[in-house]
């Protein structure tokens, strides 16, 4: 149950096979939460998960500019890659209070310059965060577009 007084939120989706549509509706309910301080995402190994639909978790946060914590990890999510990460980057920038910052797009595909510089841009925002962690390993980052 995801009320809409909930101000820490925690979704953690591994090997399940999971299709867009499941993670669309979670992302429906996540954008009924208006309190939202804490936000901790991990999906992992998930195979068949569209970034479109992982995008959309992070873009159905209602009333970012409260988060003071995100948590965003797509490790081994081979179809994962720049949409998500652009959606990440947007993410943060309306997020003025948030002072940490985890991601792992570690073995994700479809990674362009852009992806990547989508969250620069996020995190080039903030002067007030303590903590950042970006983790990339194993993902190819390619100029082409």
């Amino acid at each position: 149950y995801m009320g809409p007084l909930l101000t820490n939120v925690s979704i953690i989706l591994q090997q399940m096979n999971l299709e867009d549509n499941s993670v669309i509706s979670i992302a429906e309910k996540l954008g009924n939460l208006a309190q939202l301080s804490q936000l901790s995402i991990n999906i992992s190994l998930e195979k068949v998960l569209s970034d479109e639909a992982a995008s959309r978790l992070l873009s159905s946060v209602n009333n970012p500019s409260i988060l003071r914590q995100i948590i965003a990890e797509f490790w081994g999510c081979n179809l994962v890659g720049d949409v998500t990460m652009l959606s990440f980057g947007k993410l943060l920038s309306s997020a003025a209070s948030v002072t940490k910052v985890t991601s792992n797009f570690g073995w994700c595909g479809k990674v362009t310059a852009a992806g990547f510089l989508g969250i620069a841009s996020g995190l080039r925002a903030h002067s007030n965060l303590t903590y950042v962690h970006l983790d990339l390993s194993g993902t190819s980052i390619s100029d082409d577009e």
